[in-house]
């Protein structure tokens, strides 16, 4: 159980490790090192840089060039028939080891006639097209202490999707425990749905605390006497606890170094993938949702998997963690099942609306 007084500060945190980091950050926080290094954060607890990177300097200088090209494209793009979404793909060529951002345009397979342009300074353009998978299912049962990765349902329907982890956020000077999922699990409508009741496996745990529709999430808060104990700080079937987000820049790494992501949802289970675009706009049939803040994966989904966590893997001194690159949100096809799967950057949640996927985070605290 949690107390205000057993999670210890980030200031901690920061002294226990000799202030070393890992994590990604936003543009401006790249800090130059030499004229041919740039040192980026990869993963962030909050505010707190947690994983710091050394990359090359050409190789971020094409990263903020496909930012800006990606923009330029984006008001072109975004609003014709057929076309999925925007975003910041990878190419096969490589700076000094490293795969470089392409902006690619995706469409369904039976997409709009359209035309883009080969390149725009320097940096690719391609057009994409989406495929479809076969679902199976897990961790539809009783959970009496509820991780990330499990069953949760809308109480007043027959709704169901999946918990993402359990996030935190200081409330009038106190540090409050939630449990995330998808906003689109209660609703397309764009209705009040703070206060509706939330089940895990059909029985009453808790109510919906906060929400954002566009950014596709919600935290529920736990009801004392419900069914579930507690929230627990990991992710079901997966060693390590959740130790922060992925920064913007920690999601340009993953994809510019192919590093295997993951995501675990109670239709297609644990699957595994690549980052494939970032800073991606989305419609979904849901809610009409127009974001410029969401990731695109190359992880399958299925309907059920919504608010299931992409997450990256990392080991410090031995022991697991996990950093959350976005809650589930839909498929990147017309309809799922789906072998692309999208959902907003953590970044943006945290840094929007000051949730933090760090919930009892302390380096050398093994599970």
């Amino acid at each position: 159980m949690k107390g205000t007084n057993t999670t210890p500060t980030r200031r901690t945190i920061l002294a226990s490790i000799g202030g070393s980091s890992i994590g990604l950050v936003g543009i401006g926080s790249a800090k130059k090192s030499t004229d041919d290094i740039v040192t980026i954060t990869t993963v962030k607890a909050g505010d707190t840089p947690v994983v710091t990177k050394e990359v090359p300097a050409s190789w971020y200088r094409h990263e903020l060039r496909a930012r800006e090209a990606r923009s330029r494209l984006l008001s072109q793009w975004e609003d014709k028939a057929g076309v999925t979404g925007v975003g910041i793909g990878t190419s096969k060529d490589q700076i000094e080891g490293r795969k470089v951002s392409t902006v690619d345009v995706y469409v369904d397979p039976a997409g709009a006639d359209i035309a883009v342009p080969s390149n725009i300074d320097g940096v690719g353009v391609t057009l994409q097209e989406t495929v479809q998978v076969e679902p199976s299912t897990c961790n539809v049962g009783d959970f009496s202490i509820m991780p990330g990765g499990v069953v949760i349902e809308e109480a007043n329907g027959s709704s169901g999707g999946t918990s993402t982890c359990e996030v935190s956020r200081t409330v009038s000077g106190n540090k409050r425990y939630y449990m995330m999922t998808s906003a689109h699990l209660f609703t397309c409508s764009g209705s009040n749905i703070a206060g509706d009741g939330v089940n895990q496996s059909g029985r009453s745990f808790g109510t919906v605390a906060d929400y954002d529709f566009d950014q596709d999430w919600a935290i529920v808060e736990r009801d004392p006497n419900g069914a579930v104990s507690d929230f627990d700080n990991g992710i079901e079937d997966t060693a390590g606890i959740m130790a922060g987000h992925v920064t913007e820049n920690g999601l340009a790494d993953l994809k510019g170094t192919d590093t295997t992501v993951y995501k675990q949802g109670i239709t297609t289970c644990n699957e595994s993938g690549q980052v494939d675009q970032y800073d991606v706009s989305v419609n979904t049939s849901c809610n009409s949702i127009s974001s410029n803040d969401y990731v695109r994966l190359t992880t399958d989904e299925d309907n059920g998997d919504s608010g299931a966590p992409h997450y990256h893997q990392y080991t410090y001194n031995g022991c697991n963690y996990l950093a959350l690159i976005a809650p589930h949100t839909a498929g990147a096809c017309s309809s799922s099942p789906c072998a692309d799967s999208v959902g907003c950057a953590a970044f943006h949640i945290n840094s929007d609306h000051n949730i933090n996927f760090d919930p009892e985070f302390q380096f050398g605290h093994c599970k």
